[in-house]
């Protein structure tokens, strides 16, 4: 259930052969165009069209290409959000479903929009960590009379939905009683990330015990 997680290296890779195979494919569009079509065709306004809609389709085409899953930018190819809902995975058998039994979870204060971060303790002795934003929508909402709710998550029981294409949790069905998260300990520091010794949404760890991870947690910085 691992999510592929962004960097800034790969995030410029990406863009970077996004340009290339766009620009390539505009260039031997109009090299093809050049030979291929009339002489009472090739208009400075029909070249410029047929090489504008080689763009539009070029970044469509490269957005399925470099991340697949992900819905393209006007919409024509790729993956629509429709159809990464629970049902929709189930009935292309891309929904990956697993089941946990919980007895203690700690919580992570998030920086700024990382959303909702638990160390979960598995009945098995094992430690599940889950983070993103997808998890506030099972957390407590006071602030709001409207959309006010109770904590559905963590609990004692709960089965992760995800796709199985790239790993995002699509939904979590929680049962069994209600664990309320504690302590809540300190965000992770930058050093923490940069080497990398903050788990991924999803990885289970069974190299440490709860009680390690937590007082790690908690020491002074």
């Amino acid at each position: 259930m691992k999510q592929k997680e962004f960097t800034l290296s790969g995030g410029c890779l990406k863009i970077v052969a996004g340009m290339v195979l766009i620009g390539i494919m505009i260039w031997g569009t109009y090299q093809l165009a050049s030979f291929v079509l009339p002489s009472a065709w090739k208009s400075d306004m029909a070249m410029f069209g047929l090489c504008f809609a080689m763009l539009i389709f070029g970044i469509e085409f490269a957005t399925v290409i470099l991340s697949p899953g992900s819905s393209t930018p006007f919409g024509i190819l790729g993956a629509k959000p429709s159809n990464s809902t629970p049902d929709a995975l189930r009935s292309r058998g891309l929904l990956v479903s697993e089941t946990f039994h919980a007895q203690r979870a700690f919580e992570v204060e998030p920086r700024g929009d990382e959303g909702s971060q638990y160390f979960i303790e598995l009945t098995d002795g094992r430690v599940l960590f889950l983070a993103g934003q997808y998890l506030d929508d099972y957390g407590p909402i006071t602030d709001d009379p409207e959309l006010s709710q109770p904590r559905s998550f963590p609990s004692t029981e709960f089965t992760v939905h995800s796709d199985a294409r790239h790993g995002g949790c699509v939904q979590i069905d929680c049962s069994g009683d209600v664990i309320e998260p504690s302590p809540v300990t300190p965000p992770f520091t930058n050093a923490e990330y940069r080497l990398k010794q903050v788990p991924s949404d999803g990885e289970v760890v069974d190299s440490e015990s709860y009680d390690t991870i937590l007082a790690r947690r908690l020491a002074p910085a």
